[in-house]
């Protein structure tokens, strides 16, 4: 829309393309960037990211606690975010995290 070059897209084809990216929550893992991730994330392409040793231990563990409190998150897309997700990016890393 900002280049006339440009392939003109359709809403639905933005946000189509947009849930193909591998995205981090890499200090926003609270309830408010989480949501509005997930409404542009397909869930099996979230990475939890502490951002750390950039941020400091504090920031980390109230970011861990943010993204592991109680009824946040579902068990499964929990363990997707935290692990999973991360393992199927990189099979090759898998076994050295078994």
């Amino acid at each position: 829309m900002i280049d006339a070059r440009l392939k003109q897209r359709s809403r639905e084809e933005i946000f189509a393309g947009l849930r193909t990216f591998w995205y981090d929550n890499a200090l926003a893992s609270g309830a408010q960037p989480m949501g509005t991730l997930s409404r542009i994330a397909a869930p099996d392409r979230i990475l939890f990211g502490s951002d750390w040793p950039f941020c400091n231990d504090r920031v980390v563990t109230e970011e861990v606690a943010d993204f592991t409190a109680p009824g946040f998150l579902a068990p499964q897309t929990q363990a997707m975010i935290a692990r999973g997700n991360a393992l199927t990016l990189l099979p090759q890393r898998a076994a050295q995290f078994a």
